[in-house]
């Protein structure tokens, strides 16, 4: 899958293809249609706060559904989404309230994890 990987701060950003990795049960696959550059991505870019490099920064993303998990009961391949940019847990009282945002253990998708 192709993507633009952060190098360093102060860098361009380089093109390059990320492996496509194995689905989930609960997880899906989006083909990327629209992705927007903010504020985040210019501060990560500046260097604070700091991004290993190779990371895929974005986490403004909207697409289609193109596979689904075995276990995946809320969305469909064709169903068109935007993506979170928290992933929690799943198990704390703020993950199973839907206030992923507040994990204390969760990920920030283009900064501790690829977005796109």
């Amino acid at each position: 899958m192709k993507a633009l990987h952060f190098t360093g701060p102060g860098h361009p950003l380089a093109a390059g293809n990320v492996p496509v990795g194995t689905l989930g049960p609960s997880d899906v696959r989006i083909r990327v249609r629209a992705a927007g550059i903010c504020r985040s991505d210019l501060h990560y870019r500046s260097g604070f706060p700091e991004v290993d490099p190779g990371r895929v920064l974005g986490h403004e993303v909207a697409g289609d559904v193109v596979d689904v998990g075995i276990g995946c009961v809320t969305r469909a391949v064709g169903d068109r989404v935007v993506i979170h940019y928290t992933v929690g847990c799943g198990t704390c009282r703020y993950c199973v309230s839907g206030q992923e945002r507040f994990c204390a253990t969760g990920e920030m998708v283009g900064k501790d994890r690829d977005g796109g």
